[in-house]
């Protein structure tokens, strides 16, 4: 995980120096606004300015400025690592992230994107920016909560684009195939924010804001722990409606000393558990594994992960970007259990 982490902390090192550039273009710093962008940074600037306004109403304009570098770098790392933990699972039909020798160091979509239009290569990035936007509105349709047109869904220059996508393919590929991936990713990243909120409030200073509490107050859940409590509800749960039922075998940490019920009988379908608190949406993932069982044992053969998804699983997080991460997390975990399954709608707030 050493090489995940020096991975993580150096892409948002990058993204985060990268995005007030990108600002400065577009005419605006941390403390003013110049009133117009440079050339060909026009457009970007009419789409920009106004969540920075509408951010100012609840902050000044330093931290609406600090807020859009920081939710746009968190937004554009969830999307690019979505991308190359789909791709090492085979989920996609072409890559965009992974680069190969035998289409001259690029990504397939790359070179593609390359060959129809090498006006492009000498340019910063070579394009690569077009070619992630399209391949983020070919997911948008199953994953909206991350690829559809986020709020700070912008991607940085494309230089640093480029360079990030870099630090991705430096992780060995075995770390993007583990489940519990996007959680490491997020408690990588927020853990440069917590240190430096710690530190101020070590120094007398208070949290300032509910946006500076969001990163201070999450923290990933080990294993183990989720296991022991999903066991012990869920799990005991189906157990008290179906006492003969295998699932016990898969229950490690099931706590035989608790008293016995008898619990009537109702459709796995109508089982829900909320998360109200998901994070990156790790209960909510183990929870699946124990439901997919569940409709096994009850009959079912087709499109479990969907029914789960729609029926069954319910998060809650105050931050938008955990969101976005429980709804990869699911959708990794969905595909890996039914690689056709289609999802369409999920029950994440």
């Amino acid at each position: 995980m050493a090489e995940l982490q020096s991975a993580i902390l150096q892409i948002r090192e990058r993204l985060e120096r990268s995005y007030p550039l990108l600002l400065k273009q577009c005419g605006m710093t941390e403390t003013a606004d110049r009133g117009v962008a440079i050339a060909g940074f026009e457009g970007l600037r009419n789409e920009i300015l106004p969540i920075l306004r509408a951010d100012e109403t609840q902050l000044n304009k330093k931290g609406a400025w600090q807020k859009f570098v920081q939710e746009a770098a968190f937004t554009t790392l969830n999307r690019l690592i979505g991308l190359k933990a789909m791709e090492a699972r085979g989920m996609l039909d072409r890559q965009t992230i992974a680069k190969r020798a035998e289409t001259g160091g690029k990504s397939e979509a790359h070179y593609l994107y390359l060959s129809e239009h090498p006006e492009v290569g000498t340019r910063p990035g070579q394009g690569i920016n077009a070619v992630l936007t399209d391949a983020f509105s070919q997911l948008a349709q199953e994953l909206p909560q991350l690829y559809n047109h986020s709020r700070y869904g912008f991607l940085p220059r494309p230089e640093d684009t480029a360079a990030v996508i870099d630090l991705i393919n430096g992780v060995d590929d075995d770390e993007w195939l583990k489940d519990d991936i996007v959680g490491w990713v997020y408690q990588y990243y927020q853990d440069v924010e917590k240190k430096r909120i710690y530190d101020e409030i070590s120094k007398g200073k208070r949290v300032s804001s509910s946006y500076e509490l969001v990163s201070v107050t999450q923290f990933y859940t080990e294993d183990y722990i989720v296991r022991y409590l999903l066991d012990n509800t869920l799990g005991r749960y189906w157990l008290e409606m179906h006492p003969e039922s295998p699932l016990i075998k898969r229950l490690e940490y099931y706590d035989t000393r608790a008293q016995k019920k008898i619990r009537e009988k109702k459709p796995v379908e109508e089982i829900t558990l909320i998360d109200p608190a998901c994070g990156s949406g790790h209960f909510l993932l183990y929870a699946m594994d124990l439901l997919y069982r569940m409709y096994l044992e009850s009959g079912y053969t087709e499109d479990i992960p969907k029914k789960i998804i729609e029926n069954n699983l319910y998060g809650l997080d105050i931050d938008d970007r955990a969101i976005q991460l429980t709804a990869l997390s699911l959708y990794l975990k969905a595909k890996s259990l039914s690689k056709n399954v289609r999802l369409t709608t999920s029950n994440l707030y």
